[in-house]
Parts: C-alpha cells; sequence; structure tokens
C-alpha cells in the first residue's frame, strides 16, 4: 500500500515541475520585452494562471484516477481472498482426499481430510515431500511415477481399487483419480489427486465373499436336493446332491430352463411341476408336495419331500425362487410298515372274542374294538366319548370309573372273575373283567386296559 501511495505523489510532484518549468518560461520571455508593454504582461500572466489552473485540474484529476485504481485493486485482492476462502472451505467440505502435489512429490495444496489421513495439519503437510511423510519406499516410487505419467501424457488416471499402507499400519482401500493441471503454456508439472476411500465397502465385499463361501459350503454338504431359478424358469444353482442324484454335471443345467430339466429328469412329474409352481404367489410363497422320482445311478425309485419358496425383493416382487428336496424313502417305507402293522393289530383286536378298550382317566374311551358288551356299534361313534355319555347308567359309570382309576393310582393289575352286567335293554349278562395300568413316557399310569369276557 505504501508504494501505491508513492507512486501517486511521484507522479503528482511530476505534474509540479512541468508547471514550474512553464513559469520560467513565461518570465524569461517577459524580461525579454523589456517592460515594452504592460498588455503583453497582462497577456502572459494571464497564461501563467490558466496553465497553473491547468496543472492543479490534472493534478486532482490525476490525484482521483490513482485512487480509483487502487480502491479497484483492494476490492479485487479483497474478492480474490473471499474466493479463495471460500474454494477451501468447499475442498475441506468434499468427504474425499484432495492433494496437488508436483513432479518432485511435494505437496502444492491438500485439504483437512488428507492431511488428517497422515496424522498432520493441513500447514505441516503443505510443502512437505511425499518422501518425508511416506516411510514405504516403494509406494513412494509408486506414486511419482504415476504422477509423471500423467503429467507427462495429460492423460488422467483411474485406479478402481488401491491398497494403501498407513504409517501407523492400517489397511485402507482406496478408489484413485489422478488429474493433470496444466500450466499456461500447456504442459503439466502438478498433477490433482482425489482418493475416494471404499475401505467399508472393500470389508463388506470380503464379507459377503466369505458369507457366500460358507453358504455354498453348507448347501453343497448339504444331504437333501437344492436348486434356484429365476422367474422366467431359468437355473440359476444346482448342489452336488441334485447333480449326483439325477446325473447332471451342474454346469450342463445351470442357465436352463427348468422344466426342460424336470422333463429330461422325471417327465411324469412334469404336469405336478407346473401345478406346484402355479401354487407359488406373494400371498402363498410356500409350498410343499411328495412325488417320487428315479435316481439315475441305481435306477430306483425314491419318495421325495419338495419345499418351494418364492423370494421376494424389498418391494415384494418375485425376483428368485428356490426348492429343497429330502429322500423321504425310508420314512415312507417306515410308514407303510407301521400302517401295515397298524392294520394287521387292528385285525387281531377285532378278531379277538371280548371286549376291548382303553379309557383315560376321565374316563374317556381311547380305543375298542368291534365287540362292545352292548351290542355292534360303529368304533368312530364311541372313541371320544366319556363314561358319562355312553350306554351304561349313572351308577354304572361312576362304579367303572372308579375302578379305572383304582387301577390307575395303584398301577398294579385288576382282575375280576365274575361281574353282572345290567344291559340298557334289561338283559343280563355275565363277565370277566381284566384291567391293566398303562403307563405313559413319564412313567405314570394314565390309561388303563380293559378286557371283558363274556361268560354268560
Amino acid at each position: 500500500m505504501k508504494k501505491k501511495n508513492w507512486d501517486s505523489i511521484s507522479k503528482n510532484t511530476g505534474i509540479f515541475q512541468v508547471m514550474l518549468q512553464a513559469i520560467i518560461l513565461v518570465l524569461v520571455l517577459i524580461s525579454s520585452l523589456g517592460g515594452r508593454s504592460a498588455v503583453s504582461l497582462t497577456f502572459f500572466l494571464r497564461i501563467i494562471a490558466g496553465l497553473a489552473l491547468l496543472t492543479l485540474l490534472a493534478s486532482s484529476v490525476q490525484a482521483i484516477i490513482s485512487q480509483r485504481k487502487i480502491a479497484r485493486r483492494q476490492q479485487a485482492e479483497t474478492e480474490l481472498e473471499e474466493q479463495h476462502s471460500f474454494l477451501s472451505q468447499v475442498i475441506d467440505a468434499i468427504p474425499n482426499e484432495i492433494f496437488v502435489r508436483d513432479r518432485q512429490g511435494c505437496y502444492a495444496l491438500v485439504n483437512t481430510l488428507a492431511a488428517e489421513y497422515v496424522g498432520l495439519t493441513v500447514e505441516e503437510l503443505t510443502g512437505a515431500l511425499e518422501a518425508e511423510v511416506n516411510t514405504n519406499q516403494a509406494q513412494v516410487d509408486q506414486f511419482l511415477a504415476e504422477g509423471s505419467r500423467v503429467m507427462d501424457s495429460l492423460e488422467p488416471l483411474f485406479l478402481p481399487e488401491e491398497k494403501l499402507e498407513l504409517p501407523d499400519g492400517r489397511i485402507r482401500w482406496h478408489q484413485v483419480s489422478k488429474l493433470p493441471l496444466l500450466d499456461p503454456d500447456g504442459t503439466s508439472n502438478r498433477v490433482l489427486v482425489v482418493l475416494v476411500d471404499i475401505t467399508r465397502k472393500k470389508l463388506a465385499e470380503e464379507a459377503l465373499k466369505r458369507s457366500e463361501a460358507q453358504y455354498r459350503a453348507v448347501v453343497e454338504d448339504h444331504p437333501g436336493f437344492i436348486y434356484r431359478y429365476k422367474p422366467d424358469l431359468t437355473l440359476t444353482f444346482v448342489n452336488k446332491t441334485y447333480c449326483d442324484f439325477f446325473g447332471f454335471n451342474a454346469d450342463e443345467v445351470v442357465g436352463r430352463s427348468l422344466l426342460d430339466v424336470i422333463a429330461h429328469a422325471v417327465p411324469e412329474n412334469m404336469e405336478k411341476a407346473r401345478q406346484q409352481l402355479a401354487r407359488l404367489t406373494p400371498d402363498n410363497p410356500v409350498s410343499s408336495h411328495e412325488h417320487m422320482v428315479t435316481n439315475a445311478v441305481r435306477g430306483e425309485e425314491s419318495w421325495v419331500r419338495w419345499i418351494d419358496r418364492l423370494l421376494l425383493d424389498e418391494n415384494g416382487e418375485p425376483f428368485e425362487y428356490q426348492a429343497s428336496g429330502l429322500d423321504i424313502t425310508d420314512h415312507r417305507l417306515a410308514e407303510d410298515a407301521l400302517k401295515e402293522q397298524h392294520s394287521f393289530m387292528r385285525q387281531v383286536i377285532d378278531a379277538m372274542p371280548s371286549s376291548i378298550y382303553v379309557r383315560d382317566y376321565s374316563g374317556r374311551y381311547l380305543m375298542i374294538n368291534n365287540k362292545m358288551p352292548f351290542g355292534p356299534v360303529k368304533i368312530g361313534e364311541v372313541v371320544g366319548e366319556n363314561l358319562e355319555d355312553s350306554r351304561f347308567t349313572t351308577d354304572q359309570a361312576r362304579h367303572f370309573l372308579e375302578e379305572d382309576r383304582s387301577v390307575m393310582d395303584s398301577g398294579k393289575e385288576q382282575f375280576i372273575p365274575e361281574e353282572e352286567l345290567v344291559l340298557p335293554n334289561g338283559k343280563v349278562h355275565w363277565q370277566t373283567v381284566h384291567k391293566m395300568p398303562l403307563f405313559g413316557p413319564d412313567g405314570r399310569a394314565d390309561r388303563v386296559l380293559v378286557v371283558l369276557t363274556d361268560i354268560t
């Protein structure tokens, strides 16, 4: 500011010097006239006054111009400082690390995040060399080489991911962009570097890969059949158990239509498959069914229980289906054997000449054969009834229930050689009564088996 004022003073001094020289010239001219004419003197004095006035006017104009120039320069400097401050705030507000380095690796500009990344302040990092803040010489050489390549080629460099090790040993992953900054002559001696921290994304991807690997291991080792397919029925995955059973290779079926694979493996189940697929809707996303399939290796037929599941996205729209099947052949065979045994035992019980039934502690019938003492009955009409609701009188029902409970409470059998029974029609029957306690899993007798033999 002092230099600017001095320049203005210097210019004004020059004007006064010119004015002084003009006055001296006029005085010389007057002296040469020798006082011969008062008119001439008056004329020259007027000239002097005019020159003085013009000089003062020129000086004022020059001062006004100088002041305006100074004001404009000050305003420009203020605006430049404000713009610099604004740009600094913008760069610091960007959630990425931003800095500029020259060919020697000197930091010409850094934002706060970039400085914090290496544990320094902006002031400490600005002007420092990469080699002074990075102890990894291999990284330093790599960064300088990449920067030189960008500046020499004037082409930006983009690295989708780069692994960086911090001074404290922590590992960070970045997406890197390096762009050349041009000088007025069209060359580049500085490079702008923008680092986007993708560490969380990278860690999430690695966790997802581990999870997928674990999921695949579980699915591949699962003893059941598992496959997945898209809404257009294109198979996206089949596990090893499915391939081994049906004689496929995963590469042969993934990408093909599910219906084509079913048509090849179990053509007789095509219609069932279509019906099952039609049942799956967003309102009914899970369905199960059982059917027989043929083992391609052994040529044996097996029963498989399938559970089909429709997978929905966050908007409730179908995006994939999953089917899991379990070989239940042994279970079905055991069920069939149990049913056969049950049928056999039912025939044996019904063929017995005695009346046989089981009642619980409340006197409810749990099982009977077709030889009830009061005549032929439909088993379904009696099972579930209580003694009080059956065909006995109230006193008879109370008597029989007391005997049943006595057997269950004591846990001991009861045998009555002869017992008189008056039927609802008035007829009298004589019978032997054998009551035996039946024990539950907890070891407590909670049922009684009654065998009545007519000895009338």
